[in-house]
């Protein structure tokens, strides 16, 4: 999906959450790859979060809008 199409979809806040993630992106490369790479415990945050994120994606898939109601108040 093309970021034109994202934000014509999207709401208020979501757009402002889209403002920030860009803001990131506008930084130093360099700075961020220093930060992430300077401890062994942020890979496995990483991991934990792509796994977290396919869970989700998973009862997306399946429908199951209760199942991913429940995960989301966990959070």
């Amino acid at each position: 999906m093309r970021l034109e199409q994202l934000l014509a979809l999207s709401s208020p806040i979501y757009r402002l959450e889209l403002a920030m993630v860009g803001r990131l992106f506008a930084q130093d490369p360099q700075l961020y790859a220093d930060i992430i790479m300077s401890s062994e415990n942020n890979l496995a945050l990483i991991k934990r979060y792509y796994q977290r994120f396919g869970e989700a994606i998973g009862l997306l898939e399946q429908g199951d809008k209760q199942a991913f109601i429940d995960s989301f108040r966990k959070v």
